[in-house]
């Protein structure tokens, strides 16, 4: 739990801010190749999360392909993963025709 002090917006490091995702969390994550959390994204990566479930807004990108491809991720909602001009999601694609992650399709 973390306690607010003072007035005003709270502001926490990447650090704690992703030691409050627990692993199997649901998390939203936007941007679809701009304006991704990238940072954040890493710091997720290097505390080791695992088994997210991933809920794209409005479709994932390379955060997404990244989290995928470091094993983190159970299961992906989106309409799409990709890269756009620079093409497939390499990870999102070779997980998914191996069965590693489920997939539910957004309309």
């Amino acid at each position: 739990m973390i306690k607010k002090t003072q007035p005003g917006p709270l502001f926490l490091s990447l650090e704690k801010a992703a030691g409050l995702v627990s692993d199997h969390s649901l998390l939203a994550l936007g941007g679809n190749i701009r304006m991704e959390p990238m940072a954040f994204v890493r710091e997720l990566v290097r505390q080791g999360k695992k088994r997210l479930r991933l809920v794209t807004v409005p479709g994932g990108g390379i955060g997404v392909d990244l989290l995928i491809g470091s094993d983190c991720v159970e299961s992906v909602e989106t309409p799409q993963v990709g890269l756009n001009e620079f093409g497939q999601a390499p990870n999102f694609r070779a997980y998914v025709q191996k069965g590693k992650i489920r997939v539910f399709d957004q309309v």
